[in-house]
């Protein structure tokens, strides 16, 4: 099936098919919590014939995957098999029992599609991905790189660090399935490494890529052939990707884009931007992405073995679009985000970057006519004094003449972020809040300070 081709009622249809496969001889089988869910619901599998019929069913937290993520992990067990499993299934543990080839059978047919072998980290949350589910993982990498159209004769320079994330590894097994030439360095690399491996494409997070730009600035040094820059890990703002784009056309080719790669916790492939689009294009074989009546995205696995989710809340306001791409054409649903990240030439900042700053030399600046407004002084003690917020970094930003406040935030053991963001901009009128894991937001505050005025 073409899935980003497909006109949308056909697509639905496929995905409610997909739907009702995976949870009737996948999800509630082998989903220790899961069943549970299902059972305390009073829902019965085969009654989930689309996704109107998935609603019944209760979201789930990521405060719930964290207190126990090893319920969530696909266990085909032989009595789990025998309860709930497929016919088929049934049918052939039976024969390979009787013909004394049972190991024969886990090794072929249940471990590769189940058995976690490879494992990433949420935070300190683990997810399995099965054998098979690395084949989906790098075929969504191979998209990832067709939507930025990366080519077999590219050359990718990966900054991404060598960690259990998603980005390492999603960049790792898509351009292998791609068959583009990649070398992963990771952050800290030089620029003689680099400039070595004579790359196309860099990629890694955006203040890596950034700094990469900027040793090369300094030197004054120039990689001819590059033209791509492909940013994992959050969603850009359109400040921060001019920077990137302008400081990559100075080291690098004169039509250099600026492409993404983003997705919530849990959700278990990154989604991507096509070059020169906007929104982040999903991968309709594999998921399906709802909006809860309060607004935050939830997301659905169809595919993937290892752990699995259903109706997973992420954390994050965002748009489902699901007409045509403006850019490329491709039909099938984008997600729209407005998270901003930092630009990659930032200067640190504390919390003195709260109140309007006066250097020694300079008179304060009146407000009157022909004059800049004065400065705002923002009063942020309520995310220090809020018990649902764990960890916090702000932006501060004047965009033609009026300022901005963007808040990244790391909610503290809450699912409903609506009220949450309603209480704090009682006291802030937060320009935009941004949902991010806490190691996140703590990265940010080492790095640029609690407050990052950009004014």
């Amino acid at each position: 099936m073409q899935w980003d081709r497909e006109k949308p009622s056909n697509r639905h249809k496929a995905q409610e098919e997909l739907l009702r496969e995976y949870v009737l001889h996948h999800v509630y089988p082998y989903s220790p919590f899961y069943r549970r869910r299902f059972e305390a619901a009073k829902l019965v599998p085969k009654t989930i014939t689309g996704v109107d019929d998935l609603a019944k069913l209760d979201p789930t937290g990521w405060n719930e995957v964290e207190a126990e993520p090893g319920a969530f992990v696909l266990r085909p067990t032989e009595r789990a098999i025998a309860r709930f499993g497929e016919r088929r299934l049934v049918m052939a543990i039976t024969k390979a029992k009787l013909r004394g080839k049972v190991a024969e059978l886990n090794r072929d047919l249940i471990d590769p599609a189940y058995k976690p072998i490879h494992w990433h980290l949420e935070g300190d949350v683990p997810l399995g991905y099965s054998g098979d589910d690395l084949q989906r993982l790098g075929e969504a990498g191979r998209r990832l790189l067709q939507l930025a159209q990366v080519a077999r004769d590219d050359v990718i320079v990966g900054l991404a660090p060598a960690d259990p994330g998603l980005a390492f590894w999603q960049l790792v097994e898509g351009a292998r399935q791609a068959h583009v030439s990649a070398l992963h360095l990771g952050p800290g690399t030089s620029v003689e490494q680099v400039e070595a491996a004579a790359p196309t494409v860099l990629a890694g997070p955006p203040d890596v890529v950034g700094g990469v730009l900027s040793a090369f600035g300094s030197a004054k040094r120039r990689l001819a052939g590059l033209r791509t820059l492909l940013c994992f890990g959050t969603a850009i703002g359109d400040g921060a990707r001019s920077d990137l784009r302008d400081q990559g056309r100075k080291v690098g080719q004169d039509d250099l884009e600026v492409v993404a790669a983003w997705a919530p916790p849990g959700v278990r492939a990154l989604w991507g931007e096509c070059r020169g689009g906007r929104g982040f294009h999903t991968f309709p074989d594999l998921e399906w992405l709802e909006t809860l009546p309060d607004g935050e995205l939830a997301w659905t696995s169809l595919a993937w073995h290892g752990s699995a989710f259903l109706r997973l809340r992420t954390g994050v306001q965002a748009e489902i679009d699901d007409s045509g791409c403006p850019t490329c054409g491709r039909v099938g649903p984008r997600v729209v985000v407005g998270a901003l990240a930092p630009a990659p030439t930032a200067r640190p900042a504390g919390r003195a970057a709260l109140a309007p700053a006066v250097g020694p030399d300079q008179e304060p600046v009146a407000a009157g006519e022909g004059a800049p407004a004065p400065l705002r002084a923002w009063d942020l003690d309520v995310l220090d004094e809020h018990p649902a917020v764990a960890a916090w970094a702000a932006e501060l930003r004047r965009v033609a003449g009026v300022e901005e406040l963007i808040v990244f935030i790391a909610p503290a053991g809450i699912d409903r972020l609506g009220p949450l963001f309603r209480e704090l901009d009682a006291s802030l009128s937060a320009t935009q809040y941004v949902v991010e894991r806490p190691e996140q937001v703590r990265a940010r505050v080492d790095r640029d300070g609690a407050v990052l005025d950009r004014r």
